[in-house]
């Protein structure tokens, strides 16, 4: 589903964010 991928895509962009801060 692209939902899902798109909630995933969102999680790991913030996971990422919150790991560069």
């Amino acid at each position: 589903p692209a939902n899902l991928t798109a909630e995933f895509n969102a999680a790991s962009r913030n996971s990422r964010l919150c790991s560069l801060s």
